[in-house]
């Protein structure tokens, strides 16, 4: 007989020794746990759910929970991910999504579904968040007048709202998702980016800008900034999460589409900085 539970932290060894290191081999045991203790706080503490036969895992979905501010108010968000039962209960692998579907006071999200995983989501309701990626190729244009570019520790805590003080805070113990400032005349933008390869092409992968329009005059400055520092001679991002920015840039579709599911908001506001994308750089 099976029973659905939902997960607390000190499940984490049977859960990891059963599914998560047969998942994924050359994730370590301190990756995993990053599902079981996420990084930032959340007002949800939901982590997911277990599938469990007789004290024996065999089901596990994770629920990365957070507290997002869209248009001034605040929203919890949880990214659905790491949906993984054993072959003989896979008939019963739904039971350990269905939390995903039946609350309505959240948002939800899964941002890496596979195709298969992405057609069940599409049934249950869940719509297409994001499927294109923008690539900003470099230009021989110099960067805009009075804007300036400040890195890690060297960001003004001032220039940062509420909100992006508590994430520059909490993401500080992930080295890979850097931060950086684009301060223009016409206010500030704070940037969590990764350093990622496509076809071989450095790139700089923006995972949460705030605001979305902040780069509109800052794209170019951010460009050379980032090519300076790393290399990187393309700046790419989910096409939702920047609004207004210069070209030249061209759009590549994502193998899957990200979903959105749950309550109602203004979608293009939702981070990657609170998912799995941001915890392995994905």
């Amino acid at each position: 007989m099976t029973e659905l539970v939902p997960v607390v932290p000190a499940m984490f060894d049977a859960i990891h020794d059963h599914l998560l290191r047969p998942l994924n081999p050359r994730f370590t045991p301190e990756m995993w746990r990053l599902l079981f203790h996420r990084p930032w706080t959340s007002r949800e503490p939901m982590l997911g759910f277990a599938l469990l036969d007789k004290d024996r895992p065999v089901g596990f979905a994770s629920y990365l929970c957070s507290d997002q501010e869209i248009e001034g108010r605040a929203v919890t968000v949880c990214n659905f991910n790491t949906w993984v039962v054993d072959p003989p209960y896979r008939a019963q692998a739904m039971s350990l999504a269905m939390p995903a579907v039946k609350r309505r006071d959240m948002v939800f999200t899964n941002l890496t579904a596979l195709p298969e995983v992405h057609q069940i989501f599409s049934r249950l309701g869940y719509r297409e968040l994001d499927s294109r990626v923008r690539m900003h190729w470099p230009f021989p244009a110099l960067p805009e007048r009075g804007v300036r570019v400040h890195f890690g520790h060297a960001i003004p805590q001032s220039l940062l709202s509420p909100a992006d003080q508590e994430l520059h805070r909490a993401h500080a113990g992930l080295p890979h998702l850097l931060a950086v400032l684009v301060e223009t005349p016409e206010g500030a933008c704070y940037v969590r980016y990764s350093l990622k390869r496509w076809r071989r092409i450095p790139e700089a992968r923006l995972q949460h800008v705030s605001p979305r329009t902040g780069l509109a005059g800052g794209m170019r400055a951010l460009q050379w900034a980032l090519f300076r520092r790393h290399g990187r001679v393309v700046v790419s991002h989910d096409s939702r999460l920047v609004a207004d920015a210069p070209g030249p840039f061209t759009d590549r579709r994502m193998p899957v589409a990200r979903l959105v599911g749950g309550a109602r908001v203004v979608t293009e506001s939702l981070s990657n900085a609170y998912s799995e994308i941001a915890l392995y750089n994905i």
